[in-house]
């Protein structure tokens, strides 16, 4: 069974989706009646993001959490999410507000327009596969009873995915114009991001010393990452836009030492740590952070 609610709100949709999506401002509408209120909110606005209102009485008799994924988000246009039953929910901006709420004749959501110009009734959808080999190779050397020394080499993946549709052309024409206009470096988003893939190799040795009562671990480490994924946020008068984007090349390293004694059969002291330096050496999206 399918419910259709419709409702007009007359205020501009900037407000409405920053009132919609907030959680400062959703504990401040979302409440059935009077005497109930929302105390609490988390809301991870992307999809696969999980959304949780804490719904109470305010005598305090009764509470409950309401909760949720997210399944597909278009910035000021659609938001559909899974509850916890699986009940599926879309809010849908309707094609009619688009004169309504912004400039005749243009479209709500630029990703409504057509690589032609045209403007699209609706979202298309997207599918993209990735992949990567991911070989791994450790050695061990027990040198003796009380050392032993490794040395391990391998390649990691995390697969890439989309971004919101309409999110280049949403900074491009909020944001970088902007930034081109102060003399500042455009923000180069894109619709979909790429593949992180990263190949780190490290040495270490670990001790048993003094009977066993003295442990030592010291491990240093050398990390490239390349198309690294980092998450943005954008504001403006599109509302908030999260985008994931890709650092085309960081490199990272660093040690970590261990060390644990056993004093006494009651008494164990442990110590600890780490030193990690992390460096950008190529950025296409913000040229100007290379070198942080």
């Amino acid at each position: 069974m399918q419910i259709t609610i419709q409702t007009h709100v007359k205020a501009d949709i900037d407000a409405v989706w920053a009132a919609w999506t907030t959680p400062d401002d959703i504990n401040q509408w979302n409440a059935a009646s009077d005497d109930w209120h929302n105390p609490r909110s988390s809301n991870d606005l992307r999809p696969g993001g999980r959304f949780s209102y804490r719904m109470e009485a305010r005598d305090g008799s009764f509470g409950f959490d309401f909760e949720g994924t997210y399944t597909q988000i278009v910035a000021q246009r659609l938001i559909e999410y899974v509850l916890g039953e699986d009940r599926k929910v879309s809010n849908l901006v309707p094609a009619a507000a688009r004169s309504a709420y912004i400039t005749p004749g243009q479209p709500l959501n630029p990703g409504l327009i057509a690589a032609n110009g045209s403007f699209l009734s609706s979202i298309p959808d997207r599918s993209k596969t990735y992949d990567q080999v991911q070989p791994k190779i450790g050695l061990r050397w027990t040198v003796n009873d009380a050392w032993t020394l490794f040395s391990d080499w391998g390649v990691g993946f995390k697969s890439g995915g989309f971004n919101n549709q309409g999110s280049k052309a949403t900074v491009d024409g909020y944001i970088n114009t902007r930034r081109t206009a102060a003399g500042f470096n455009t923000v180069k988003i894109t619709d979909d991001f790429d593949k992180e893939v990263s190949t780190a190799f490290e040495v270490g040795a670990k001790a048993r010393l003094l009977d066993g009562r003295l442990t030592l671990d010291g491990t240093v480490y050398d990390t490239n990452v390349k198309d690294m994924q980092f998450f943005e946020f954008f504001v403006g008068p599109f509302g908030l836009l999260r985008v994931v984007s890709n650092i085309d090349r960081v490199k990272i390293q660093g040690a970590e030492l261990g060390a644990r004694f056993k004093a006494t059969s009651d008494l164990t002291l442990e110590a600890s740590g780490a030193l990690t330096d992390s460096k950008i050496k190529k950025n296409a999206v913000r040229t100007d952070t290379v070198g942080n």
